[in-house]
C-alpha cells in the first residue's frame, strides 16, 4: 500500500530482476510509488527499452523517451495510452509461446527449494 515499507528480499529481488533483463514492460500503473518508479528509473539507467502502457499519466515519463529518435519504431521504448485489458491476452498468449522454453531451461537449473523461494517473493511483491 502507499507509504508502507518493502522488506529488504522484496526490494532485492526485484532489482535482481530489473538487473538480470534486457527490458522493461510497465503494465497499469502510474509509477506513483517511489518504489515502482525507482524499478523503472534503474532499467533506463542500465540503458534498457522501455515499454509502458497506462491509461493517463505516468511519474517521469519524459524522462524515459527524451532521448528515443522519432525514427525507432519501439525497439528503444514506447508509451501507449490503452487499457490493459486490450493488451494482456495477447501478451499472454505471446509469452507462452516464446517464453516457455526459457522457462523449463531456467526451472530445470534450479532445485525446488530454490523455486518455492523465488515463488515466495514475487507473491510478496503482488501483495
Amino acid at each position: 500500500m502507499f507509504g508502507e515499507s518493502i522488506a529488504s528480499r522484496v526490494k532485492e529481488a526485484a532489482e535482481h530482476a530489473i538487473d538480470g533483463s534486457g527490458r522493461l514492460l510497465v503494465l497499469g500503473t502510474s509509477l506513483a510509488t517511489y518504489s515502482a518508479w525507482r524499478l523503472a528509473r534503474r532499467a533506463k539507467e542500465r540503458g534498457m527499452p522501455i515499454g509502458i502502457l497506462n491509461l493517463g499519466g505516468v511519474r517521469g515519463e519524459d524522462a524515459f523517451f527524451q532521448d528515443l529518435s522519432g525514427s525507432q519504431q519501439g525497439e528503444s521504448g514506447v508509451r501507449i495510452e490503452m487499457g490493459t485489458d486490450e493488451i494482456l491476452p495477447g501478451l499472454v498468449d505471446q509469452l507462452k509461446r516464446t517464453g516457455l522454453a526459457h522457462q523449463q531451461e531456467i526451472a530445470s537449473s534450479q532445485t525446488a527449494e530454490e523455486l518455492n523461494a523465488n515463488s515466495r517473493v514475487f507473491k510478496d511483491m503482488l501483495s
